[in-house]
């Protein structure tokens, strides 16, 4: 079985992959978790100032991987251009509009998620392949298909 499928994938859906990303990750848990804490701890003993400094971590997490993907989009406003994937029994064929082309194997993938509003492939060398639900949903089936008999049960972790 082969799929092609064209997509652009926008600013917005690289933040929700960098927002997953970072509130899986154990820092982004733990930062969470801290501020949640102070401020549970200023509500009890009333004391905004520190209330305020639990918001402040509670926030900074979201505020930091904004600013971060607005100066990677700016070095490298490529991302955000139409980009084909042709995906079959090998791996992945990404095809960018400068017609430069990169191979993805299917062993090489880490990783298979789903947010609410993309698809993602973390490889072994740091690559990330976003898949925009809303430039898949006409290949939906396909491309779970695809994802679950090419990569194994316990990489994948995709909500429908």
């Amino acid at each position: 079985m082969e799929l092609t499928i064209e997509v652009t994938t926008t600013q917005s859906d690289l933040y929700d992959y960098r927002l997953n990303r970072r509130y899986t990750s154990l820092l982004g848990i733990l930062i969470t978790m801290t501020g949640i804490l102070i401020v549970a701890n200023a509500i009890r003993t009333e004391n905004l100032f520190i209330s305020a400094i639990g918001f402040c971590l509670i926030l900074f997490v979201p505020f930091i991987e904004f600013y971060i993907l607005k100066k990677q989009l700016i070095q490298n406003s490529y991302r955000i251009k139409p980009v084909q994937y042709h995906m079959d029994e090998q791996g992945i064929k990404c095809t960018y509009i400068n017609k430069k082309t990169e191979s993805v194997m299917w062993e090489q993938v880490v990783k298979a998620g789903s947010t609410h509003s993309i698809f993602f492939l973390e490889c072994k060398d740091g690559k990330t392949i976003i898949l925009p639900r809303r430039e898949v949903m006409n290949y939906l089936g396909e491309v779970i298909g695809m994802i679950s008999k090419n990569i194994s049960p316990e990489k994948v972790r995709i909500r429908l």
